[in-house]
Parts: structure tokens; sequence; C-alpha cells
């Protein structure tokens, strides 16, 4: 069920857009997507089935945490990055079971970062 390409979640369109075109320019044989909010996410998911999903975790319709959760219940093999001003949010509990994310980051996100994390996730 997994394809090739790269999912980024993100309600900041300035942030998306900018991590979007890098993401492109360092892997450009991937496919990169965008979505405004889990539900939008979801949706994206659904239609192209990315290899990789980045997200945010406070987003409005859906967060990130939720539409992880459902990702996770379709399709286990998909790996998950999220990123937030507030890892905290990554550990409470909102009526969800935990989600195994496989890199979490901080914002401001360094690039560098999120290079080495999809480095490590696309050469498994």
């Amino acid at each position: 069920m997994k394809g090739n390409g790269i999912l980024i979640v993100e309600d900041d369109r300035d942030a998306s857009g900018l991590l979007a075109r890098m993401i492109s320019r360092r892997y450009p044989a991937t496919s990169v997507y965008s979505a405004a909010n889990g539900r939008k996410g979801l949706e994206a998911f659904l239609q192209f089935f990315p290899e990789v999903v980045i997200t945010d975790i406070t987003m409005p319709e859906m967060n990130g945490l939720q539409m992880a959760h459902r990702i996770g219940a379709l399709s286990p093999e998909t790996r998950l990055i999220a990123m937030s001003a507030n890892l905290e949010r990554l550990t409470t509990s909102s009526g969800i079971r935990p989600v195994s994310f496989d890199h979490y980051f901080t914002k401001p996100v360094n690039l560098s970062d999120i290079f080495s994390a999809l480095n490590d996730i696309l050469q498994k």
C-alpha cells in the first residue's frame, strides 16, 4: 500500500511551502505533497499513500495526533515525523492512544535535522 512520496501536513503555508521546496530540491525523484490540516492530510494520504508523513501537531479541523493515529491504523508501515512548538502535545492524552513517531522535532525545525531523518527513513 505504501508509495514513494512525502506528505507535509502544516497549517502555516509559508513553512509548508519552504519545506516542500527544500525537500523537492534535496530529493528530486521523490514526489512531495502538501496539506493544510489533518483532515486534508488524511485525504491526501488516502489519495497518494506516501512513504513518509511530516506533520505539525497543532492544526485546525483535525490535529496531527488524530491524523497520525488514523494513518497508523490504515498503514502501519508509513513513517511519521512530528513537528511541534510544544513537544508536550505529543505525550498528552487527548482521548487518543499514543502515536509512534519515527522522529519528532521542536519548532522552529532545523532543515538539516529533517534531512537527516529523511535519509534515515528513505535508506531503509
